[in-house]
């Protein structure tokens, strides 16, 4: 193993291909290894066989697990207004709207101060409309666009790290609906060559691509992983926020040391597709605060400018959670 300093999601890669090995080693022992047996004890053919590959197992699963307690980070005691966004752009679809400025609209409505705009066309005019955001997350590629988008996704990637110079509150692209094109829409390749021109003129933005809490299992997470800054992980069935805790965890795990932020969903849009209870979102905001405080998300998202206009109830009761918290 080399000693150069790697991190954690290269320790997981790491960890990854010499578990290969060594499974594949043990295919060998079963069959050419004499007197070899499952679960007895080791014949020296055997240890000689296996030792060094579990000793360089062992110095990883050390190194990760340093690793892992230094990325474990207590957060705030409440939410504070620089790590809460608001998610929003000109859509017709799911009810929403064409308006240019709907995403602070609904920025402003919740008291927030940042944004992730989506949708809409990535040119000066969208930016001076966020202008008076203190973060902008910008949509980099043509995922539900509804706005032209005569470039390429890394193109398009390119063209906001070169704005990101102009305009300083700008802190990362996203992209939306990423594992489920994958293999449709994009390949690995793609996604990192579209990371490569987010960084190119400004490599301090971070890559951020939605997730959905179903595909944290999905083949190619392991290669996208090392792609991304931070995941913005959705649960879009509200039956998902009984397993909260285990799917904040297997983020963790399936995109080692990376930020992750949370999206809220108004309306259970993969279940019932109706809006959430105003009981059940202040149980589920708390839950997420919880793990806020203990560092394991960095962020929440919540859908603006359309879930408002569907659920007003609901909303106020979002907005007045978070008026309590900076007010």
């Amino acid at each position: 193993m080399e000693n150069q300093k790697k991190d954690l999601c290269q320790l997981f890669g790491l960890k990854n291909y010499l578990q290969e090995q060594i499974i594949a080693r043990n295919r060998y022992a079963r069959t050419d290894v004499e007197g070899y047996a499952f679960a007895a004890k080791p014949v020296p053919e055997y240890v000689e066989l296996m030792e060094e590959s579990s000793r360089q197992m062992d110095d990883l699963l050390l190194q990760i697990m340093d690793e892992q307690d230094k990325s474990l980070q207590s957060g705030p005691e409440k939410f504070l207004k620089q790590d809460v966004f608001v998610w929003g752009g000109p859509t017709q679809l799911w009810g929403g709207t064409m308006d240019p400025d709907c995403a602070v609209r609904g920025m402003e409505f919740f008291g927030a101060e940042n944004a992730v705009y989506v949708y809409g066309s990535l040119n000066e005019e969208n930016l001076d409309l966020h202008k008076n955001c203190k973060k902008l997350i910008f949509q980099i590629t043509r995922t539900a666009r509804s706005g032209e988008q005569l470039e390429t996704d890394a193109e398009c990637a390119e063209k906001l790290s070169l704005l990101s110079l102009k305009y300083p509150n700008i802190i990362g692209g996203i992209a939306d609906d990423l594992v489920i094109y994958l293999g449709r829409k994009y390949s690995v390749a793609d996604v990192r060559e579209i990371r490569e021109s987010l960084k190119k003129h400004n490599k301090a933005l971070d890559f951020y691509g939605v997730v959905y809490a179903r595909e944290l299992d999905h083949e190619n997470i392991p290669y996208i992983a090392p792609c991304l800054d931070a995941v913005n992980l959705w649960l879009d069935r509200k039956s998902d926020i009984a397993e909260f805790d285990m799917l904040i965890e297997k983020c963790r795990v399936k995109f080692p040391g990376k930020k992750i932020m949370l999206g809220i969903f108004m309306q259970d849009i993969n279940l019932t597709d109706l809006g959430y209870s105003k009981e059940l979102m202040l149980r589920y905001l708390e839950k997420a605060e919880r793990a806020y405080r203990a560092g394991k998300i960095q962020s929440v998202v919540i859908l603006g400018d359309r879930e408002i206009a569907k659920f007003p109830e609901l909303a106020e009761t979002i907005r007045k959670f978070f008026a309590e918290r900076w007010n």
